[in-house]
C-alpha cells in the first residue's frame, strides 16, 4: 500500500509518518539489497500489510505527494528554489513543513561547500515563519553546529540555545555532543552539559536507559575537565566532587582508577584469565585495559582528550560484547563449580577461546562493531567514526601489552585496510563532516608512530 506523508505511522506512535518512520523507511528501501529472482514455477507470496487499510487520497494529498516525489528527484539548486517557493506562497506553514523542506537541502548544500546558504535559509525561515522555526528550534540549533563543525566555527551558541531545550529531538543532541568529542570541544561540552542536565533530567519522555547515559557522559566530561587542567587531581577533591554530584553518584572506585590511569601514575595490570569468569571482573580488567588505552592515544598518537575518550568507550562495549558472544559459544563442562579454598579465593582460570578472539577479532566483527553505530538515524555515528579511527592503534597498543596476540594484530591491520574507506563512506552518507574522513585516514597512516615520552 502507498502510505501518505500526513497519515498516522504504521509504528503506531501517534506521529505523522513524515515526522516518524519516513525517513527510516525510505532509507532501508534505498539500502536493501535485490531480491532474488522468483523461479518461473513459483508465485510470489503477497507482501504483508502494515498499519491501516490503504484509503483513496484527497485532492490536497495528491498535489503533496506529487510535489515531494518532485522535490526528491530534483537538483540541488532547482530543489532550493521549491522549498522557496513554497516558503513563500504556501499559506499554512509549519514546523513540519519547515523541517521537511530543509532536510532536503542542508546536507546536500554542506557537501557542496555552500555553507553561508544553509544560514541565509535558516534566518530567512526565521524571519519569514517565526511560530513554524520555533517549533523546530532543535534542528535549527542542530544544522547552525554543524556548520560551526564543518567550518571551524563557534558551535557554542547554538548548542546553548539547544541545551535549554534539550529534550527536543534528544537523540540529535546527544549526536551533537558526541560530534563535539570527536572535535575535541571539551569546554563547549563543559559549558553545555549543565545547562542541558537538569532540563534532561525533570523530561519525562527521556527514557531511563538514555538518561543514564546522559549522566554518564556528563561525569565523563566534568572529570576529563579536571584532569585536562591538573595533573594531581584526586578522586576527593572537593571541586571535582562538587561537578560530578548533580550527575550521580560516581563509584569513587571508578575515578580513582581513571584518574591513576590517565595520569599515569597507574598502569593497569593485564592477565587474560581475567576475563574469562566473572562478568564483574571482566568488566573492570577491560575497563583499565581501555582506559590506558585511552591515554596512549592522547600521549602517543596526539589525541584530543575527548575523542580519545570516546573512541575507548566505544572499543570497550565492542569488547564487551565480544566477550559475551565468546563466553555464551564455549561449552559448558556440566560440573559444579568448585569451592574457592577456606581463607582465599578460586583463581581465574584462562579463557577457554584464544584471547587473541577477543582482543583483535576477525575483521567481520571489526567491521560489525564500527557499522553497528552507522544506523539510519546517525544517533551514534561520531562513536563509530572515533571506533574506526582508533583501530589501527589498538592492534599497535594490544600487540605490545599482550604479545600473544602481535601476529594475529599484523594480520587484521593489513586485513581490515581493506573496509576502512567504505565504512568512512558510510559515515558522511549520515553526516557530512569531511574532518572525520581526514582524522580517519590520518589515523590509519600514523598508527605505528613510535612511543613519545610521558
Amino acid at each position: 500500500m502507498t502510505r501518505g506523508r500526513n497519515d498516522p505511522c504504521w509504528c503506531g506512535s501517534g506521529k505523522k509518518y513524515k515526522k516518524c518512520h519516513l525517513a527510516a523507511d525510505e532509507a532501508a528501501r534505498r539500502t536493501a539489497p535485490a531480491p532474488p529472482a522468483t523461479p518461473p514455477d513459483v508465485a510470489p507470496a503477497p507482501a504483508p500489510e502494515r498499519g491501516l487499510p490503504a484509503r483513496e487520497l484527497s485532492p490536497e494529498e495528491v498535489r503533496w505527494e506529487r510535489f515531494w516525489e518532485a522535490y526528491e528527484a530534483a537538483p540541488l539548486d532547482a530543489r532550493l528554489a521549491m522549498a522557496r517557493g513554497h516558503l513563500t506562497e504556501e499559506p499554512d506553514v509549519d514546523g513540519g513543513l519547515v523541517f521537511e523542506l530543509l532536510n532536503g537541502l542542508i546536507q546536500p548544500l554542506q557537501a557542496a561547500g555552500r555553507v553561508r546558504e544553509v544560514e541565509a535559509l535558516l534566518s530567512e525561515v526565521e524571519a519569514r515563519h517565526p511560530a513554524a522555526a520555533d517549533e523546530e528550534a532543535g534542528w535549527f540549533a542542530m544544522w547552525r553546529a554543524e556548520d560551526a563543525l564543518i567550518t571551524g566555527g563557534d558551535p557554542l551558541p547554538p548548542m546553548r540555545a539547544w541545551a535549554e531545550r534539550a529534550p527536543v529531538i534528544i537523540d540529535m543532541f546527544h549526536r551533537m555532543l558526541e560530534g563535539l568529542m570527536f572535535h575535541g570541544q571539551l569546554g563547549d561540552l563543559a559549558a553545555v552539559l549543565p545547562v542541558a542536565w537538569p532540563r534532561i533530567e525533570a523530561s519525562d519522555d527521556v527514557m531511563p536507559h538514555a538518561l543514564d547515559a546522559y549522566g554518564t557522559l556528563g561525569m565523563t566530561v566534568a572529570l576529563h575537565r579536571h584532569l585536562d587542567e591538573r595533573t594531581d587531581l584526586e578522586p576527593l577533591d572537593a571541586a571535582l566532587r562538587a561537578d560530578l554530584a548533580p550527575y550521580g553518584d560516581a563509584s569513587p572506585g571508578w575515578v580513582e582508577r581513571l584518574l591513576a590511569i590517565d595520569s599515569g601514575r597507574r598502569t593497569p595490570a593485564w592477565n587474560p584469565a581475567d576475563v574469562a569468569g566473572d562478568a564483574d571482573a571482566a568488566v573492570a580488567t577491560l575497563d583499565a585495559l581501555t582506559m590506558a588505552f585511552g591515554r596512549a592515544l592522547r600521549v602517543r598518537w596526539s589525541w584530543p582528550r575527548t575523542r580519545a575518550e570516546l573512541a575507548r568507550t566505544a572499543l570497550l562495549d565492542a569488547l564487551l560484547d565480544r566477550r559475551d558472544a565468546l563466553v555464551s559459544r564455549t561449552p559448558s563442562s556440566g560440573s559444579k563449580p568448585k569451592r574457592p579454598p577456606v581463607g582465599g579465593s578460586a583463581r581465574p582460570k584462562p579463557p577457554a577461546w584464544p584471547i587473541a578472539a577477543l582482543l583483535v577479532p576477525p575483521p567481520e566483527v571489526l567491521a560489525e562493531a564500527v557499522g553497528q553505530n552507522f544506523d539510519t538515524f546517525g544517533t551514534r555515528v561520531y562513536r563509530g567514526a572515533a571506533l574506526l579511527a582508533a583501530l589501527p592503534a589498538w592492534l599497535t597498543f594490544i600487540a605490545e601489552v599482550e604479545p600473544e596476540v602481535a601476529d594475529a594484530a599484523r594480520a587484521r591491520r593489513a586485513e581490515f585496510g581493506t573496509r576502512v574507506a567504505p565504512l568512512a563512506a558510510t559515515f558522511t552518507q549520515v553526516v557530512y563532516d569531511p574532518a572525520v574522513g581526514d582524522a580517519i585516514e590520518h589515523a590509519w597512516s600514523l598508527a605505528d608512530r613510535a612511543p613519545q615520552a610521558g
